[in-house]
């Protein structure tokens, strides 16, 4: 996540990275003074695998991946926020968020903390 903060703009923005995501899995909740972004990634290639290994009565088994970097499944974070007026566009795997600046309130890293 990239979190913005110039004092000369109006809004504070947060870009998060998430391709692969459905919107219809992604939901933004404020809780309090907190934005909580979740969601879930399916591997395309497990459910693929999945659909070939079903009229063959075999599951699709993780270990037989000989290399396995991608994420996926379900994510959770946390994002400090001083109002509930908040703005979300997920576009191309990003998604980006703003919300007004409130003055008294201050953004930092220890602002956003992954559950």
């Amino acid at each position: 996540m990239d979190l913005y903060d110039d004092e000369a703009l109006p809004n504070v923005s947060a870009m998060l990275e998430l391709p692969g995501v459905n919107r219809h899995t992604l939901s933004l909740q404020v809780q309090g003074d907190k934005l909580i972004v979740q969601g879930e990634r399916a591997s395309p290639l497990a459910s693929k695998l999945q659909e070939a290994a079903a009229g063959r009565q075999t599951s699709v088994a993780s270990q037989k991946f000989k290399v396995r970097e991608l994420k996926f499944g379900s994510f959770r974070r946390e994002i400090d926020v001083p109002t509930t007026q908040i703005t979300a566009e997920l576009c191309d795997g990003i998604l980006l968020i703003s919300w007004p600046r409130a003055s008294d309130f201050s953004m930092g890293r220890s602002n956003a903390r992954p559950i």
